[in-house]
């Protein structure tokens, strides 16, 4: 469906133009994704394991806690972990896309990252996310298999909210099918294909991955923008003049369509 190497190559012209808040900008956005809370019970040593954030395990011994507490508190720690990755993670992977597809047309600066939590549609960002992921989550129960198919049918929501953060759920999961049908396996192998820069990674003792991870970024954007400007080609979305963005509007396509 699309040229990987036009795509890396428009990525490439993207992020040099703004390289060093490209590469600030993920940074953060890793750090603040990849914090998290942890908790393991060693029943045979009679320890008890927690961790916040990124440091290191704390060692607490089942002497002083009794077991009904120290599930509980895993228990909550479960919980609040869940409950940052809905009400933070997920809007900030909606920002950070956002950030890349308007890195495209201008250098922007990496307060686009937190976009997401100053806007009014904030929490139909967080519900669209959430939705996402419970459906990929109930086809993951069902076997494999149909976990992978739709997260990669889901796999354009994020580009689609950071665009249309006011957006009908309903129109965001018939977009996303749209944009991702047929082309399912292309966005894979586009990923796959960035194997060796990550082998790089593991070469440089993880310096390349700061812009490794950029750049698949960058990448990945770039396919959202080819399948969303031929969809709009193709009579399947209309643009939307706005002041200071461009959004788009689904289009509910016809049977004759689909054929």
């Amino acid at each position: 469906m699309f040229i990987r190497a036009e795509l890396k190559q428009r990525a490439k012209d993207s992020i040099h133009r703004n390289i060093w808040i490209v590469i600030g900008t993920f940074l953060v956005f890793s750090l603040l994704t990849s914090s998290n809370f942890g908790t393991v019970v060693n029943l045979e040593t009679g320890q008890y394991y927690f961790r916040m954030g990124l440091g290191d395990y704390y060692v607490i011994s089942l002497d002083f806690i009794t077991v009904a507490i120290s599930t509980s508190l895993a228990v909550i720690i479960s919980l609040l972990t869940l409950a940052y990755s809905i009400f933070i993670s997920n809007p900030l992977k909606v920002g950070m896309n956002r950030f890349f597809v308007e890195n495209r047309q201008e250098p922007r600066r990496f307060e686009v990252l937190f976009s997401m939590f100053t806007s009014k549609t904030y929490l139909n960002v967080v519900k669209i996310m959430l939705l996402r992921d419970i459906y990929t989550f109930l086809w993951t129960l069902l076997f494999v298999i149909p976990g992978i198919y739709k997260a990669y049918q889901y796999y354009m929501i994020p580009y689609i909210l950071a665009e249309n953060p006011n957006m009908d759920s309903s129109e965001v999961f018939e977009m996303t099918k749209m944009l991702t049908k047929g082309v399912k396996l292309d966005i894979f192998i586009l990923e796959i294909s960035f194997l060796p820069w990550y082998l790089l990674g593991i070469v440089t003792c993880g310096l390349a991955l700061f812009y490794v991870t950029p750049y698949q970024e960058a990448t990945l954007c770039e396919a959202y923008i080819f399948l969303r400007d031929k969809a709009i080609d193709d009579g399947y979305l209309a643009p939307i003049d706005d002041e200071s963005e461009v959004e788009t509007e689904y289009v509910e396509p016809t049977i004759e369509d689909l054929h």
